[in-house]
């Protein structure tokens, strides 16, 4: 069987600090979750609701009209 790793909670600061270097530093996604040990996805989820809170997220109907035009 394989071993399930323990559920790891992390601190506001830490996934600030994970943000700002993807944000700010322009490291890549993958490389910042390499580096502190932590998976992707939940990086992404970071992100992902940082933007949303922040406002930067694009709209449904954005998403709509971007999806239309990629056609």
């Amino acid at each position: 069987m394989s071993r399930k790793r323990p559920y790891r909670s992390y601190t506001d600061e830490f996934k600030r600090d994970a943000i700002r270097l993807i944000e700010q530093e322009g490291l890549p996604v993958a490389q910042v979750a390499r580096d502190l040990g932590v998976n992707a996805n939940s990086l992404h989820n970071w992100l992902k609701k940082h933007r949303e809170e922040r406002g930067d997220d694009v709209s449904e109907s954005e998403q709509e009209e971007l999806q239309r035009l990629r056609r």
